[in-house]
């Protein structure tokens, strides 16, 4: 239930749905809220932490998007491979033909739709295996159809690799303990009677608390960059292994 909602509101619920709902929000919570006066070591230990927060979540937002990044040019380069694979198959009688993209289709089925670490192997070791043992007539352009699925290999390490590297939970422990802290500051503190100033708050509450979905969906790869990463692989199978674009 619990990892359902999860899904529900990382891969469904749009970012800029989240703003007026969390402006709000945050508003009402400021207007209401007791206020104090900040001493000079409380206000140096929110600038401490304010500092620390930004220090620790710059490089983790940059990190996952380069990670997305990256996971976009592997998953362009396997397109590209099994593209490869496709034009060799013309060569091949039409039984073995059929039999090499059933088995490329299963694989890249397996890995589009479920999308996780070492999804597909067992298709990709049938592939291999079918090519290694093969001792037909068209036996050479079989072994062309090999040396592609062993360069692809690396491409298969690094997908895997990169889908791993998502934010820790230890990570995401020091960053929410600095987020709430950073927040708390931002809700109690005495802004007089100076409406916009509580309106300014609100907006700086929304926009932390922004950048840590956006954070959750890049690491989940729910956000919108990263829904485009699979385009090229569902296009060869949309295609029949005609197009990539």
């Amino acid at each position: 239930m619990l990892k359902t909602m999860k899904n529900f509101f990382l891969s469904k619920v749009r970012l800029t749905y989240y703003y007026p709902i969390l402006f709000f929000t945050f508003f009402v919570v400021i207007l209401f809220t007791n206020k104090v006066q900040l001493t000079g070591s409380q206000a140096a230990l929110f600038s401490v932490n304010s500092f620390l927060l930004a220090f620790y979540l710059g490089p983790i937002l940059n990190g996952q998007k380069s990670r997305i990044d990256e996971l976009a040019k592997i998953i362009r380069n396997e397109a590209i491979a099994f593209f490869n694979l496709a034009v060799q198959t013309q060569g091949l009688v039409p039984a073995t033909k059929k039999q090499v993209k059933a088995m490329a289709q299963a694989y890249l089925k397996a890995s589009v739709h479920n999308r996780k670490p070492a999804e597909g192997e067992k298709e990709y070791e049938n592939m291999l295996r079918y090519c290694i043992d093969y001792e037909g007539k068209d036996k050479e352009t079989v072994r062309k159809i090999l040396d592609i699925l062993i360069k692809n290999q690396e491409n298969r390490s690094s997908f895997s690799m990169q889908l791993r590297a998502s934010v820790f939970s230890h990570e995401w422990f020091v960053l929410l303990v600095l987020f709430a802290i950073t927040l708390s500051y931002v809700i109690i503190i005495d802004y007089g009677s100076l409406l916009i100033l509580s309106v300014v708050a609100a907006l700086l509450c929304t926009g932390l608390s922004l950048l840590m979905l956006i954070l959750a969906k890049l690491t989940t790869l729910t956000h919108k960059k990263a829904k485009t990463i699979w385009d090229p692989l569902e296009r060869l199978l949309d295609t029949d292994f005609k197009h990539i674009e």
